[in-house]
């Protein structure tokens, strides 16, 4: 009420992060999304934002696995993956093009070709 906006979105995480197994790491971003109207608290509109990057073997069998994980977890610890997740993941939330927002007044044109 204060700054005069129509609707407020909101953002519930419900994963966040990289996983280490045993052999393998995979970086997580899971949300709910909630657009609700200002005025009667009513639903606009509400989606699931959802992205997962897995680390691979690379063929090397059990060992390479291994190896793999080890450097995973510890190139992890210092390159997060969560926040490009977090982008591809409201991305294809909000850009879907079944359950998708529309596009407001300020959307920019995109020429067809």
């Amino acid at each position: 009420q204060y700054i005069g906006a129509d609707a407020v979105l909101y953002v519930t995480i419900d994963e966040w992060g990289q996983k280490y197994q045993v052999i393998s790491s995979k970086a997580v971003v899971r949300a709910k999304l909630r657009l609700v109207d200002c005025k009667n608290g009513e639903l606009l509109w509400d989606a699931e934002a959802f992205a997962v990057q897995q680390s691979s073997d690379g063929g090397g069998g059990l060992a390479g696995a291994l190896i793999g994980a080890v450097v995973d977890q510890i190139a992890g610890s210092m390159v997060d993956r969560t926040p490009e997740l977090s982008r591809i993941a409201n991305n294809s939330s909000l850009n879907n093009q079944v359950r998708g927002l529309l596009n407001g007044p300020y959307a920019i044109e995109q020429a067809n070709n």
